[in-house]
């Protein structure tokens, strides 16, 4: 009986309708790049430069303190090698210009393999790499690798899945894998990263497939079966993998004849296994071994069985299959008794939902499960794409891997983690993920901007754990105190013009480890949303490092569009579409794969997308770009729409954006919405002939965009970083704006802690940038000070010396060194002790109206800076020469502000305020917003209601005035900002229109309203709601901003049996006491105690049992 799977496309569009569309419209099957013809002889001249011209990679190597290692070997894969000098750095001169791998090697390390893109721009002759970090190989240590979802099967063997699934392929000479002989082309699949396989102790993949020469016995009722030849097992041992995890949900889809032969074969090429067996019993056996003297233990287990079919896919005390984790007794009783033998117990868990980037609570629970039974670690698996870390009471979980060997068309199913694990003993000593591009069911190692974008992926959906794309890979840190972070403040305009909206490219603006971290604005009204791109390819970049030179295989072309060197908008290369005059036949390329939205996945899509891209012509014809909207599977489509159209011509590169309207799901839809919804789209761009001659387009930057969350750009939004959102939508009525962007990257703190003296700066604001100092509008006579954060986190002192202030103003401008309490330091230079802090204190003393202007210089004795300075520009506006003499705090809350005369004042509030004066020795007040009211000499007046946002303005003739405020929110200028004096800042008293425990002033500063702010919400989710910052005086939107607030246990004995706890904190709220014995596991022992209470506990001295006790904040207003 041949019985066949689902038709042609289910995944993806047929290879065979995919040709046929590219026939129609002229052109033959074409993804590489170099092979093509040249267009032009500059070019051709463009490729020789590039192949003609080598370049240097620089960079330094450090140890697990961050202290040099020396004569370490570091090689390309060209073959380039140098050796490390006492200070850690190399330069490897000469390389060939195409992606490679570094290797570094050291006695008595861990050797360290890096990708590093060198497919650039011939004007980038020195690449200089982060440092390399190397971490002990001896000891008690054992490095671990885990690769993802594995299987040498189906389109490997047969790429049009013409066999039946009962049914041997047919040798195809296309075919990756030869049915014949599989052990080469098998080989060829494993190549790319089997140097990071021999570069650990113990690499372990998760194998999802049954292996045998007979597949006469399929799963019927399953969508998707498939098998391994046994003559690619060998190739797994080429990679030293001793052990595989076998508890999936595809080790039974050729029933009881697929497991027995499994377990054959895998006996037969020496390889161990865990989570299958004939029995229940059998499949929950774990595999043992001792690794460098160290008892481990491995099991495998799913989720995944197949409880809609009338056959399950795992075992039972009477069938064979996969290790069954919904049998929680015997999954609890498996793990634990490992754990209480004294094994270092790793699981690996095959659970959760296909293509989602981060696990559902459902799926959590099963993690949280295994960590709780006694696993040291816990891996992943089954949703086929790569998602986050999480550490769970000690225990580091990863998500899920996704792809490593598989066969996959999904886009999404092409990024993967290799993830390297150091355990001493039971404890992880270090954790990163590798990202690797599955192209073409091969995984190489990825290169270019797409690495970074996916791993500030992994971070954003990490949990409880800090997760940072640094170097090549995803750093992992546990604790705050292992990495640091820089913030980095710029300032762009925006026009938007009579649509209403704009988008910011952050890409063309950020560094690939950036993320965004806040943003503000000049002006409230705008609507800003960040925004992520679903396509991932369109830079028509080299990614990954292979054997091919210049490639964008996630896109057909043919003879007619070409990569070109000559006009990339960014990077090295651009998409170039050729088409003549002569011809009525359409130049045109096609994205192959379709591109699904956000949410499709759990069956929330977001369908808010728009199309960006960058575009260049020359006597180009008509240009346009067809969405074609298909479901997220089979073979189902919903329509297509004109995506973007240009007329052609000849210009420079220009950016274009459109909204795409994907159809709505049909409320009335029965049956599967992956099939029978619109969820995805594919692109399909074509150049139409020009009047005359030959035209030319270049495409370049192409993205996709799912649109996000609103921000309000007036309440300095925080996002949380990393993230992979690299656009913003811009939405306000027309007109030019000014956005503040920050910035943040991280880096782990072993980077720079041994390096000599290291100098970086740190901000203290939001808005505050490092390299441009801007004060606020200050008053001719006042002054402005801004801090700057200077942190050594070198092994030696840091030296800053010799500052210069240079015109135009340097005379406005001076700076002082502070400790960071804020005491001056008074000597000439300024020294930071290794990993500490100290301040920088800039100081704005305006002495006339207008914009200042200086640049300052500062000399360090930091090696990584050749010439020894950093440069700093500074910026201040003086409004008026009307200084603020004296501000006294009166009873009541009002607010006593002597000023000196004559002048005009301008007054703003921000709430409905009572302003009233009291004249002395006389003044005479000119009302100008009022027809010129004069009030006489020694009498009160009340100026009015000034309503919120609004002003009046005063023109002021007296020696002096007093303003007195019975609200404490006075403003002046135009900017908006508190009174300044010489001894105080304005506070007003806790004025609370709507009775929430948080004063009005507070609110509007925070959150632009005094209705907006809930107490008890955490925006920021820091664990710490909004009363409890306001009461410690941290930022609600700001999780590295934590309240003030340290509530303390006081014991004293009473007697020779009791104990007496005393709590003491804040007065805001009630207190809970816990007690613990190991500071891991916490029990209540009592709850709702004021601040200053005491209890007394029994306590028997002679135990000589150790407890521990702390105090929590409980109850907030």
């Amino acid at each position: 009986m041949r019985v066949n799977k689902r038709p042609y496309g289910y995944e993806e569009q047929t290879m065979f309708a995919i040709m046929a569309q590219i026939l129609l419209i002229g052109f033959g099957l074409v993804t590489t790049g170099w092979t093509q013809t040249d267009f032009f002889p500059e070019e051709t001249q463009l490729k020789t430069a590039f192949t003609n011209t080598p370049i240097d990679v620089c960079g330094r190597v450090v140890d697990q303190n961050g202290f040099p290692v020396e004569n370490c070997i570091v090689c390309l894969t060209c073959g380039v090698a140098t050796s490390t000098r006492a200070d850690g750095k190399f330069i490897l001169s000469n390389a060939i210009r195409t992606n490679q791998l570094i290797t570094v090697t050291a006695v008595g390390f861990y050797p360290e393999i890096i990708p590093v893109e060198l497919y650039l721009p011939t004007n980038r002759l020195t690449v200089e790499l982060p440092p390399i970090i190397l971490w002990p190989s001896n000891g008690n240590v054992i490095r671990f690798l885990f690769g993802g979802d594995t299987a040498f099967a189906r389109r490997m063997l047969d790429p049009l899945e013409q066999a039946a699934r009962n049914e041997f392929p047919v040798e195809n000479p296309d075919a990756l894998i030869s049915v014949s002989n599989p052990l080469p082309g098998t080989l060829r699949v494993v190549s790319y990263v089997k140097p990071f396989f021999l570069s650990v102790d113990y690499p372990i993949i998760n194998f999802e497939s049954v292996v045998t020469l007979d597949p006469s016995t399929p799963h019927w009722e399953k969508d998707y079966v498939y098998f391994t030849l046994p003559g690619s097992l060998p190739a797994l041992k080429t990679l030293n993998i001793d052990y595989v995890g076998l508890g999936n949900n595809h080790v039974y889809d050729y029933l009881e004849s697929g497991v027995s032969n499994t377990i054959y074969y895998f006996n037969q090429v020496g390889i161990n296994f865990s989570g299958l067996g004939t029995n229940s019993e059998s499949a929950f056996t774990p595999f043992r071994k001792t690794i460098k003297g160290i008892p481990c233990s491995f099991l495998a287990m799913t989720t995944i069985g197949g409880e809609q079919h009338s056959i399950t896919y795992y075992a039972t005390s009477n069938k064979g299959g996969a290790a069954y984790l919904e049998f929680t007794n015997e999954a609890i009783q498996a793990i634990t008794a490992e754990k209480l033998a004294g094994y270092l117990t790793i699981v690996q868990a095959h659970v959760g939902y296909e293509y989602t980037y981060e696990p559902l609570p459902q799926t959590l629970r099963w993690f949280y499960l295994c960590a709780d039974a006694g696993a040291d670690l816990v891996i992943g698996h089954h949703p086929h794409v790569a998602q986050g870390f999480e550490l769970y009471k000690g225990v580091i979980i990863a998500h899920s891997l996704g792809n490593l060997f598989f066969d996959q068309l999904r886009l999404e199913t092409m990024l993967g983690l290799l993830v390297v694990v150091d355990m001493q003993g039971n404890q992880v000593r270090q954790v990163c993920g590798v990202p690797v591009y599955i192209e073409d069911y091969q995984a190489k190692p990825m290169c270019g901007s797409i690495r970074s974008v996916f791993l500030r992926r992994i971070g954003e959906f990490s949990r409880n754990v800090r997760v940072f794309p640094y170097a090549d890979r995803a750093w992992i840190s546990k604790n705050l105190d292992q990495y640091t972070f820089t913030d980095r403040y710029i300032e762009i305009p925006v026009v938007i013009g009579t649509n209403k909206w704009n988008v910011v490219d952050l890409r063309t603006i950020s560094l690939p480890e950036e993320a965004l971290y806040c943003v503000t604005a000049n002006t409230i009204g705008l609507n800003i949303r960040p925004g992520r791109d679903q396509m991932w390819f369109g830079d028509f970049e080299d990614v990954d490092v292979d054997d091919i030179q210049g490639e964008a295989s996630r896109w057909y072309y043919g003879s007619q569009s070409t990569l070109s060197l000559r006009f990339p908008f960014r990077g090295i290369s651009s998409l170039c579409m050729r088409r003549s005059s002569s011809t009525n036949i359409t130049t045109a390329v096609m994205f192959r794969n379709r591109i699904r939205v956000m949410g499709d996945a759990i069956n929330k899509p977001n369908k808010d997308i728009s199309l960006l891209g960058y575009l260049k012509g020359e006597n180009a014809g008509k240009l346009t770009i067809i969405a074609e909207y298909w479901a997220s599977e089979g073979s189902n489509t919903f329509g297509r729409e004109l995506a973007y159209e240009h007329p052609g011509g000849t210009f420079n590169w220009v950016q274009f954006t459109s909204d795409l309207h994907m159809p709505p799901d049909d409320p009335e839809m029965t049956g599967d919405p992956a099939t029978n919804a619109p969820r995805a789209l594919r692109l399909t761009i074509s150049h139409h002939p020009p009047a005359t001659g030959v035209g030319y387009y270049w495409l370049d930057e192409l993205a996709i965009i799912n649109w996000e969350e609103n921000l309000n750009p007036m309440c300095k939004p925080i996002l949380k970083t990393p993230h992979e959102r690299n656009f913003l939508r811009v939405e306000g009525e027309p007109g030019v704006y000014k956005l503040g962007l920050t910035f943040r990257s991280y880096r782990p703190i072993q980077a720079d802690c041994g390096h000599g003296p290291h100098f970086s700066f740190e901000t203290m604001s939001l808005d505050q940038s490092t390299e441009k100092i801007v004060f606020k509008p200050t008053a001719v006579g006042l002054s402005d000070t801004q801090c700057i954060v200077i942190h050594n986190r070198g092994n030696q002192v840091l030296i800053i010396s010799n500052p210069v202030i240079y015109p135009p103003e340097a005379n406005m401008f001076r700076i002082r060194w502070l400790t960071m309490q804020g005491s001056e330091i008074n000597t000439p230079d300024l020294s930071v002790p290794p990993n500490s802090r100290a301040m920088i204190e800039f100081q704005y003393s305006p002495i006339s109206m207008g914009e200042h202007q200086a640049t300052i210089e500062l000399h360090s004795n930091d090696p990584d800076h050749t010439d020894a300075k950093r440069i700093i520009y500074v910026t201040g506006t003086a409004y008026a020469d009307v200084p603020v003499r004296k501000i006294t705090n009166l009873p009541n809350g009002a607010v006593q502000v002597l000023i000196q005369v004559p002048s005009t004042i301008s007054i703003t509030s921000t709430s409905n305020l009572m302003l009233e004066d009291n004249f002395s020795p006389g003044p005479t007040v000119k009302n100008v917003s009022n027809d010129g009211l004069v009030v006489p000499e020694s009498q009160k007046i009340v100026w009015g209601n000034v309503v919120p946002n609004s002003a009046l303005s005063y023109e002021l003739h007296a020696t002096n005035i007093q303003l007195v405020s019975f609200d404490g929110m006075l403003r002046y200028g135009t900017t908006n900002l508190p009174i300044m004096g010489e001894s105080t800042t304005i506070v007003g008293p806790p004025n609370d229109t709507d009775s929430d425990g948080l004063p009005d002033w507070w609110e509007f500063k925070f959150f632009d309203s005094i209705t907006q702010a809930n107490p008890g919400e955490d925006p920021d989710l820091d664990g710490f709601n909004n009363f409890l910052e306001f009461v410690g005086g941290s930022h609600p939107f700001d999780p590295m901003s934590q309240p003030r607030i340290t509530p303390t246990v006081t014991l004293a004995f009473q007697g020779t049996n009791l104990l007496q706890l005393t709590v003491t904190g804040p007065k805001i709220g009630s207190y809970a006491i816990e007690q613990s014995q190991d500071l891991s596991h916490w029990i209540l022992l009592t709850s709702n105690l004021p601040a200053g209470a005491k209890i007394l506990l029994p306590f028997d001295v002679s135990l000589k049992e150790a407890k521990f006790f702390r105090a929590i904040l409980q109850v907030q207003p």
